[in-house]
């Protein structure tokens, strides 16, 4: 199958999680991005004040971890295994390797970022009951652009 061609490159490793271990936990620093390769995965994040405002169910072909591998920031969410999973590890080093060998990648992931990014602030709001009136338009660029040097700064190139 495709994960043991990818598997046998040494970038990724195979780790196997039981049903309701944390797979990581939000808050927590994270220098790992997860592929759902079998089983399947919540996520859930909360508010500063501990309100649930997200919830999603992951399954084989998902992925998670994105943000914190790739800025440094705290991990945004806690992911729980919903049954035995294999999990698909990618660790920092592996992903600089990747990303030098593909200098446009940054922009097609910090592409997804954004987008991630503005939907879990859209989440927050309604949660929040919060009016959505606020104008993202023209903002596109910028985050992408912020999300490009923060990739570029973690990693030092």
């Amino acid at each position: 199958d495709w994960s043991s061609d990818v598997c046998s490159s040494d970038l990724l490793k195979v780790v196997t999680y039981a049903t309701g271990e944390a797979v990581i936990r939000q808050g927590d620093a994270g220098r790992s991005f997860y592929i759902v390769k079998e089983g399947r995965v919540e996520i859930q994040a909360r508010n500063a004040e501990g309100v649930l405002f997200f919830t999603k169910e992951l399954g084989p072909g998902a992925f998670f971890g994105e943000m914190s591998l790739l800025t440094g920031d705290p991990r945004a969410a806690t992911v729980m295994a919903l049954e035995e999973s294999d999990l698909l590890r990618l660790d920092k080093e592996a992903f600089r390797k990747i990303m030098e060998e593909n200098p446009r990648a940054e922009e097609l992931i910090s592409t997804i970022l954004e987008r991630r990014q503005e939907y879990s602030a859209q989440k927050k709001a309604q949660a929040a009951r919060a009016e959505a009136s606020t104008d993202t338009s023209g903002s596109t660029s910028n985050t992408r652009a912020i999300f490009v040097q923060k990739i570029r700064d973690f990693f030092a190139y």
